[in-house]
């Protein structure tokens, strides 16, 4: 019986670290999903609250299905990791034990006469000297950990070193800000104040600051009458320029 218990704790254990391990790497591939989607389009409030609320969710039950699975595993709730099934395994991987062991177990669950007793004693001492060197790691091997926690490290590395996605995990953690989207580009006027008389010419600079550049930007000019004129003004250099003719206020 000792040894049962051992190994089902032992096989508790590694069935928690490779959950654990899967759930955590099913968690962060959530959020980093969402981190880019925040880093290109910059969610509303309700939509990063509705996002909080399930990564939160997901984590809960995540929790509590390591809880439930360690707890049944360990007292071998609903079955699992019986007695029998353990001398099965054994049985399975260890030629030189055969079905002693699981012969031993149904036995022990049987009346027997006193006879019968002492073979059995007899029997379950050469058995327990056999399986005294056997462990979890024989029986159950946990899979792909390594790779699930190789890859949870990778998201959560650049996660945190590549800015955008840092400033958008900021911004999904503050989810109830209001946060503007950067503009592409800023113009400034090089051509400062400027003044004229009716029936002038003026020259008007501006210049492009930001990682985009655009070819074209348009110039909106309204008279003392409220009428609008657009001018397409084409740059180079990331220098607009454009001379307006016969200016009258």
């Amino acid at each position: 019986d000792i040894f049962y218990k051992r190994i089902r704790k032992q096989v508790a254990i590694r069935k928690v670290i490779n959950s654990s391990s899967m759930l955590l790497l099913i968690w962060l591939t959530a959020a980093f999903i969402m981190v880019n989607i925040e880093s290109v389009f910059y969610l509303e409030i309700n939509t990063k609250g509705r996002f909080i609320i399930f990564i939160l969710a997901l984590a809960f039950f995540s929790l509590l299905f390591i809880i439930t699975q360690f707890i049944s595993n360990r007292f071998s709730l609903f079955g699992n990791f019986s007695h029998d099934r353990i001398a099965m395994m054994v049985w399975n991987k260890f030629p030189t034990i055969n079905d002693r062991l699981y012969n031993v177990t149904l036995l022990e669950n049987s009346s027997l006469n006193k006879a019968s007793q002492d073979l059995l004693d007899h029997a379950s001492l050469q058995v327990s000297e056999q399986i005294e060197g056997v462990s979890a790691s024989d029986l159950y091997t946990t899979r792909n950990v390594f790779l699930y926690i190789l890859l949870s490290a990778i998201l959560l590395s650049s996660t945190i070193v590549y800015q955008p996605y840092n400033k958008a995990s900021s911004r999904l953690v503050n989810y109830s800000t209001t946060y503007e989207p950067p503009k592409p580009f800023a113009l400034k006027s090089l051509s400062n104040d400027i003044s004229i008389v009716n029936g002038d010419s003026v020259t008007v600079q501006f210049s492009s600051i930001g990682d985009v550049t655009p070819n074209t930007i348009e110039l909106h000019i309204q008279d003392s009458d409220y009428n609008k004129t657009v001018l397409d003004i084409s740059g180079e250099d990331n220098i607009y320029e454009s001379t307006i003719s016969n200016i009258y206020v």
